[in-house]
């Protein structure tokens, strides 16, 4: 099977960094005449005689190959239900396949059927234990599920194994946020900018430690960060107004929320 990076779970946001593909129209053309071809040369086959239907004569690998394409397609149309059967089918085909068990981890996790996903991820595991990038898929619906603990333990399994994994420094840096532990979160993000320094989703989480800190300048700089990229990102406006009234600042504050409200009534 070719080497298709597996999908990376990003606590921090819907969907990040998957890869796409575009469909041959061509193939799928020729493949439906084909379909029609055989369908008409067994039409008056004897009625007990055994039909091979076209996918037997495609090689295992090649099946299970154009599933797995199939259901990355699928996640990137958002069509969760239709890339888990695509998943399963390559699971038929190949039960060892990692990749494809932790693309339907990840398809789970995106449906909000969080101990689906975490079986699948554990089950990956079982056949990979050193594979980071589902250890920090794991960590992060451990996190979704407020499973705050085991999402530590498992991200800094991934960080030991791989320093400068920027997703597991980021989804680590998040879990911190949630608990509290804003010093430690800072550190965490920091990491992650320091190895990916275009990690967009890192900004706001680290914009939200920085207040919770009182770095309100450092919380200004970060957000600001954002909108640069994003210019419609409500709610990062939303924090500089919070920010902007702690400093006093109630003009810029005003117009901070404004700006919150203009955005979030155009989505």
């Amino acid at each position: 099977m070719k080497d298709i990076d597996l999908l990376i779970r990003d606590l921090s946001e819907p969907l990040s960094g998957n890869p796409t593909f575009k469909l041959d129209d061509d193939k799928e053309e020729k493949k439906s005449k084909t379909a029609d071809i055989i369908q008409k040369e067994t039409l008056h086959e004897p009625e007990n005689s055994e039909v091979i239907s076209e996918e037997e004569t495609i090689p295992r690998e090649k099946q299970s190959e154009e599933h797995y394409r199939r259901g990355v397609q699928l996640i990137n149309k958002r069509d969760y239900k239709k890339a888990i059967e695509e998943y399963r089918k390559v699971l038929q085909l190949e039960p060892e396949n990692v990749k494809a068990r932790n693309n339907l981890g990840y398809a789970y996790d995106r449906l909000g059927d969080y101990d689906l996903a975490i079986n699948e991820y554990l089950n990956a595991l079982e056949m990979d234990p050193e594979n980071v990038q589902v250890r920090c898929n794991l960590g992060a619906v451990y996190g979704v599920k407020g499973m705050y603990e085991r999402a530590e333990n498992e991200l800094k399994k991934a960080i030991s194994r791989e320093p400068k994994n920027a997703q597991a420094h980021c989804n680590l840096g998040i879990v911190y946020c949630k608990k509290g532990l804003y010093e430690d979160a800072v550190e965490e993000l920091r990491k992650a900018l320091e190895f990916k320094p275009d990690f967009e989703s890192v900004h706001y989480y680290l914009g939200e430690a920085y207040n919770q800190l009182d770095m309100l300048d450092e919380a200004i700089f970060a957000f600001e960060k954002i909108i640069q990229s994003k210019p419609d990102h409500a709610k990062a406006y939303y924090h500089l107004g919070i920010i902007h009234d702690k400093k006093g600042m109630t003009d810029q504050a005003a117009l901070m929320y404004r700006k919150a409200r203009e955005y979030s009534t155009r989505k």
